[in-house]
């Protein structure tokens, strides 16, 4: 301690009170300086154990180098394996309702997520390949580029959802709601959706520009002022859709299935 004091002394400046101003991450040192109170190394599972291991380099905390890196070998093997219910729900109950609860990049493939209230959460570049997210609350959430392959959305709400970029293909997302006036508009932008079941869904107003929709059903879907330029929309099942102010400029409409839609194509725009 005596040393790491030394250290503080000679890299460091004072204010006017005399006290050490340390230009450091106050969330990766709180671990160190819990250390020399306690002489104990706890790293809560929210922090980065990398963040703590530079910081440790940074003020020669040699001893703890090897204990740092072990917790970081150890979280690596973990994260092999795709995280389950219990694991967000204990992060749910844990995170202040002020703070944005994030699993970036995180694997929870086929896990059971319905029913939760996850809005906000970011699930950007995450696996979530056949995970249960039916009736859960995606309010506001980011899937950015996640790849959400066969999973399940059944009646969730999607409103103002960031799912640009997602894989979708082969989801069921029958009766999901994505429109919100309050909010920002949902963006499916660029997304895989392949083989998609949409029926009933509500997209009113959302971004689907250049989206891959290929062979997807479509039935009953409101998509009331919903952006579509650009889409693939092949073979697609269009039936009974309500297509009012849609943009459909150049989109592929090859075998497109508009039986009983409820406003005339002439109403939507299309070139």
């Amino acid at each position: 301690k005596q040393w790491y004091q030394r250290r503080v002394r000679g890299r460091n400046k004072t204010d006017r009170n005399g006290a050490y101003l340390i230009d450091r991450s106050p969330k990766y040192f709180l671990p160190l300086l819990d250390y020399l109170r306690n002489d104990e190394l706890v790293i809560d599972p929210t922090v980065n154990p990398i963040g703590v291991l530079l910081e440790a380099k940074f003020f020669g905390f040699v001893d703890l180098l090897p204990k740092i890196d072990e917790i970081i070998r150890s979280g690596e093997k973990k994260t092999l394996e795709p995280l389950h219910r219990d694991d967000v729900t204990r992060a749910i109950i844990t995170t202040p309702s002020n703070y944005i609860l994030r699993f970036r990049g995180l694997d929870l493939s086929a896990a059971d997520l319905s029913n939760l209230d996850l809005k906000h959460v970011n699930f950007s570049y995450c696996r979530l390949v056949g995970t249960n997210l039916t009736r859960t609350d995606l309010y506001g959430a980011n899937f950015y580029k996640a790849d959400m392959t066969d999973s399940l959305l059944d009646d969730a709400n999607a409103a103002g959802v960031m799912m640009e970029g997602t894989i979708l293909d082969g989801a069921s997302m029958k009766r999901c709601n994505f429109e919100d006036p309050k909010f920002r508009p949902s963006s499916l932008l660029g997304a895989q959706m392949k083989g998609v079941n949409l029926e009933n869904s509500n997209l009113t107003g959302v971004n689907l520009r250049v989206v891959n929709l290929r062979g997807s059903k479509l039935k009953n879907c409101s998509l009331k002022g919903a952006c579509l330029a650009g889409a693939d929309l092949e073979g697609c099942d269009l039936n009974g859709a309500e297509l009012e102010n849609t943009n459909l400029r150049g989109a592929n409409l090859a075998d497109v299935n508009f039986e009983d839609i409820t406003t005339a194509l002439h109403m939507t725009h299309m070139t």
